[in-house]
């Protein structure tokens, strides 16, 4: 079999698959409304997952890449063109984005590619490193986001006054991406890893928030005020993640994302199902806590530092 013939097999098998996926989850959300929310969502992560984030292990990658790579030779015949749009990362190391238009409109006349860097900006211009002078009417600052700053950690100060910031020291981390050690009764939604390429985040933070309704319900039972996740517990959960993560395209796909932190670690993405996820904080564990009585210390909320 040709090249082009088993590319355009892979490209028939690939769209089957996703349409058999897209079918089970029309079927489960059509048919399984007495399930709970839960419950079918975590049917529907599995299909998805493996066939999205996880299959993005950079040993099992190829065949997708492969298709990528068809797709850009397809619409950017010129090979200088093209090798300047060609990755030298894993697939998956960065967003993927889907388009029929972006490569084409890069071919165009009054379209110039340029990847030399950037030297100097100028009142009316973009000078690069080779010295060559690019008029330019606006430039569009669009190179990624920086989430793992997040404004809130210049603004949240514990014990002793110490923010979350310099605590986190650049790769930010909380116990169950819920609590931090420190920052006693502080919760937080949404925190260090527990964003998602796959699927909805509202399962994360369904699930949060129930964790957070138990962790309150036990300090009113045991009639005490004050809680933090002990130093164990907070180990443990960066060691997993750490576990968790390696091997991954994010961490081992050969790019810089801003799925990474300024220390290299992934401070940003849930590493596995949303279902383990869910799981996991479907019970509270009062020994992965330290409690006492009286308010030995509180959170600070420092206002006056834009977010």
């Amino acid at each position: 079999m040709d090249k082009r013939k088993l590319g355009f097999l892979i490209v028939l098998v690939t769209l089957f698959a996703v349409l058999v996926a897209f079918a089970v989850y029309a079927f489960l959300f059509t048919n399984m409304g007495h399930y709970p929310a839960g419950m079918k969502a975590g049917v529907v992560d599995y299909l998805l997952y493996w066939m999205g984030q996880q299959g993005m292990q950079p040993r099992i990658a190829g065949r997708t890449e492969l298709i990528a790579r068809k797709h850009l030779a397809h619409q950017v015949p010129d090979p200088e063109l093209r090798a300047k749009l060609t990755p030298d990362y894993s697939i998956g190391c960065k967003r993927i984005l889907l388009s029929n238009q972006y490569y084409r409109s890069l071919g165009e006349e009054n379209v110039e590619v340029v990847t030399t860097g950037i030297r100097e900006i100028r009142r009316d211009s973009v000078v690069t490193v080779d010295g060559v002078e690019h008029p330019a009417d606006a430039i569009v600052f669009g190179t990624g986001f920086k989430v793992a700053d997040m404004p809130v950690g210049h603004q949240i100060h514990g014990r002793g006054g110490v923010s979350l910031h310099k605590t986190w020291a650049g790769s930010p981390t909380a116990h169950l991406g819920v609590t931090v050690g420190g920052f006693p009764n502080f919760f937080m939604l949404m925190g260090p890893n527990t964003g998602l390429g796959h699927t909805s985040v509202t399962i994360m933070i369904e699930a949060q928030v129930g964790y957070l309704v138990e962790a309150l319900r036990h300090l009113r039972r045991d009639d005490t005020s004050v809680m933090e996740p002990t130093p164990a517990a907070i180990r443990g959960w960066r060691s997993e993640i750490d576990r968790l993560s390696e091997g991954t395209v994010w961490t081992a796909g050969g790019c810089n994302s801003w799925y990474l932190d300024d220390n290299g670690k992934n401070s940003i993405l849930w590493p596995s199902f949303a279902t383990s996820y869910r799981h996991r904080l479907s019970t509270f564990r009062p020994d992965e806590f330290e409690f006492g009585p009286g308010r030995t210390a509180r959170v600070a909320v420092d206002t006056s530092v834009s977010a």
